[in-house]
């Protein structure tokens, strides 16, 4: 039944209602609806009371006109509730109900309030505040209220406290997309931008009707991390393409970028298709991992090689070292065999071009001397070259890398041999990784001009262990794409527990060499107290001693510190003449161990001052100093365990 006449007759009530019901009789839009509305009075008995009140409201000598016309209205009501049908086409499907994290927290509001404050409003203090609480009280970020407040923190005037947002909920994962989602802004700011890289982050692909939805309405920065996104997709290499040909700035820029990421046809034949579009490519080869780019790329660097393989003593002039490091820089995340036959031509190369002399006046290095992708420290051609192939498995372990690597480890460059055992590590089972890798423990000393030691603790460079992640290469890299630092993460295998033993055995350096620290299993108790041990003793017969090898010791559980004190004073006595009586308060207050072994350790400090073997510096001289000194030794408590992470 089509119920339009009644719609009609409710609101042609209702508009008399607003008029006045003195106004009723003469209202001729009532009266139409009432003509429309006639058909219905015979089909029920309630249309045609209905119909009744209706012609009564209408008629000059009603008695009770305002009483009718509510009768009528409110009948019409009625009636249409009864007749109401909802319909919507498909099946029945269960609800989905996305989590945002927990309700509530169980904090008080002294601990809340302040950080929601802090994350939400500007002004000083604010990062170290937010920071400390993470690091103290990480369960209050699981808040639904706190997580809503990192979301605006993307905003936050000083950047550090928004990036650390934006890291923490990338963390978070997709119960916080929808906290991201709403509210966006496409015409934003840096906010949106850090909204995006979030999205991203945490969703991939899976978001990419959102890149597509917002980049039309998107403008600058905002619409360049949309076009940035699309890499993700291969389905968005045509899109790409045309908005690398159609737009300007910021967003054709990233388009580039994304392009150079993407290792599909499309994308390569586009960067193949001429000479210009190789030059340009090079623009965008930063970090770009595609097989297209990297092979224009490896053309780019042969150019600047062939001068000097075609002759050996071909001037290396400041114009041609500027332009192969610029070359040099854009290898990591470039593979294939190009690429592999590039590296091979460099470790070729590598004693001709050590011998260059430099064209950059220095009268500290005669020889030419080129940036190491990573740190920035000047090397040699060849140690650059093999650290660079080694960086770039990190970045990226292709297998054909990998298998370079192991080529090339017995070249004349000890940094080779780092590479070989990196790509061991990286592509090895625990077992395997160790029985590949022993034949360097059994070399001498001294391998390829180089210490055995150097060239394996190169290997286990930037390698961690962490009870959730077990071991992984991590490592930062400034992303030009992103305009930021980003960290990159290789897992492998738990290491060979041989292992332990072999860098035991060759840790022969006068200071403790802790790097083995950052990967040592802390789960393992025999382990921990066999580190702990060398390396006390590593401390003490070290010529100098700092907080942070404490800090080495406290990870290790190490709970003795006899003599660690003791040296300390007397070495900064020896260099500076006197001993700052608040750094010795601090090194003391950070010694291993309990508060009694720390007393015990900080008393005999105290007889060294009173006989004159180490000389206080404080505000109420020698014999004041030592005073407080003393004092402070009963305010000694049990230290809190420090970290590597707070030196490193």
């Amino acid at each position: 039944m089509d119920l339009t006449p009644l719609y009609e007759l409710r609101a042609c009530l209702r508009a008399s209602i607003i008029a006045g019901a003195a106004l009723a009789a003469e209202d001729f839009r009532l009266r139409r609806a009432m003509d429309s509305f006639a058909p219905f009075e015979k089909a029920a008995p309630v249309f045609a009371k209905l119909g009744q009140l209706c012609r009564s409201v209408l008629d000059p000598a009603c008695p009770d006109r305002a009483g009718d016309l509510l009768d009528a209205i409110t009948l019409a009501d009625a009636v249409l509730c009864t007749q109401a049908a909802v319909n919507v086409p498909g099946e029945v499907e269960p609800l989905e109900i996305t989590s945002c994290g927990s309700v509530f927290s169980n904090a008080p509001y002294s601990v809340l309030a302040p950080l929601l404050e802090a994350l939400t409003t500007s002004g000083g203090g604010k990062y170290s505040f937010v920071t400390e609480t993470h690091d103290q009280r990480p369960e209050l970020f699981d808040d639904y209220r706190v997580r809503d407040a990192l979301v605006k923190a993307l905003g936050a005037g000083y950047g550090e406290l928004a990036e650390k947002a934006r890291e923490w909920l990338s963390a978070m994962g997709e119960p916080v997309l929808p906290m991201l989602m709403d509210g966006f802004d496409p015409r934003g700011k840096r906010d949106m931008v850090r909204r995006v890289q979030t999205i991203e982050a945490i969703a991939g692909a899976k978001a990419n009707d959102f890149y597509l939805q917002n980049i039309p309405e998107a403008e600058k920065d905002v619409r360049g991390a949309l076009v940035f996104a699309l890499r993700l997709d291969e389905g968005n290499a045509e899109k790409l393409i045309e908005l690398f040909r159609t737009e300007k700035g910021p967003a054709r820029r990233m388009a580039g970028f994304a392009l150079a990421r993407m290792d599909c046809p499309a994308a390569n034949e586009f960067w193949l298709s001429s000479e210009k579009m190789k030059k340009q490519a090079l623009s965008y080869a930063a970090l770009a991992t595609s097989s297209a780019v990297s092979r224009i790329v490896a053309e780019d660097i042969g150019k600047c090689l062939e001068p000097f393989e075609a002759d050996q003593n071909a001037h290396l002039g400041k114009e041609e070292l500027e332009q192969l490091q610029d070359c040099l820089g854009l290898l990591p995340g470039k593979h294939g065999p190009e690429i592999c036959e590039i590296y091979r031509r460099m470790a070729a190369l590598g004693p001709v071009m050590d011998n260059k002399p430099n064209p950059l006046p220095s009268k500290n290095k005669p020889k030419a001397q080129f940036k190491a992708v990573d740190t920035g420290a000047l090397m040699p051609f060849s140690e650059v070259a093999a650290e660079l192939l080694r960086w770039t498995l990190l970045y990226e372990p292709a297998p054909d890398l990998l298998d370079l690597a192991e080529e090339l480890q017995n070249t004349v460059s000890a940094g080779y041999a780092a590479a070989g055992l990196t790509a061991v590590l990286l592509r090895c089972s625990s077992e395997e990784a160790y029985e590949r890798s022993k034949y360097l423990l059994r070399l001498p000393p001294k391998l390829m001009g180089r210490p055995k030691a150097e060239i394996v603790s190169k290997a286990f460079t930037r390698l961690w262990w962490s009870p959730e992640q077990g071991h992984y290469f991590q490592f930062s890299v400034s992303d030009p794409a992103v305009g930021r630092i980003i960290a990159v993460r290789q897992p492998i295998a738990p290491l060979d527990r041989r292992w332990y033993t072999a860098l035991l055995s060759m840790h022969t350096e006068d200071r403790t060499g802790l790097w083995m620290t950052k990967f040592f299993p802390l789960d393992d108790p025999a382990l921990r107290e066999r580190f702990g041990a060398h390396f006390y003793q590593s401390c003490l017969k070290a010529k100098t001693i700092y907080a942070y090898d404490l800090a080495y010791l406290h990870r290790l559980g190490w709970k003795k510190c006899e003599g660690l004190a003791v040296k300390y004073a007397k070495q900064v006595q020896n260099n500076t003449g006197r001993v700052g009586l608040w750094q010795l308060q601090e090194f003391l207050q950070a010694l291993p161990g309990d508060k009694a072994a720390k007393q015990a350790e900080a008393r005999e400090v105290c007889r060294l001052a009173e006989n004159g073997t180490i000389v206080l510096l404080g505000t109420g001289g020698v014999m004041g100093s030592i005073e407080m000194l003393k004092a402070f030794v009963e305010k000694i408590t049990d230290a809190p365990v420090m970290t590597t992470d707070q030196f490193m």
